[in-house]
């Protein structure tokens, strides 16, 4: 993306273009470029927005499996149980969720136009 030095004396010449204390904007390197897409605070904001997400998904998942919904024990979900391995692919449960899925994305994404 950006030119890189290959020498010092390439590096040597940008500083002394550029001067130690350049602005990003004067000066194309990749701290700059993160710098400009990333706070330290808006990753933290990120990292709190994903585990706020995997609790609610956790929830989800305890919640569903309370009830007496056969995900995970459809037709055609393959459950492999020799002596001491039990194996499962739940295969129409995955097409189900993601018929689901994909519908209501698909409804959101109509919705929001």
């Amino acid at each position: 993306m950006f030119p890189r030095a290959k020498s010092p004396l390439l590096a040597q010449s940008a500083r002394e273009k550029w001067g130690t204390r350049a602005r990003c904007s004067e000066v194309p390197s990749f701290a700059c470029l993160v710098g400009r897409l990333w706070t330290m605070s808006e990753f933290g904001k990120l990292l709190i927005l994903l585990g706020v997400v995997l609790v609610v998904a956790g929830v989800v998942l305890v919640l569903l499996g309370r009830t007496n919904l056969p995900l995970g024990k459809l037709p055609g979900d393959i459950i492999y149980r020799g002596k001491n391995t039990t194996v499962y692919f739940p295969l129409a449960t995955s097409i189900l969720l993601s018929v689901i899925l994909s519908v209501v994305l698909y409804v959101l994404g109509r919705w929001r136009r």
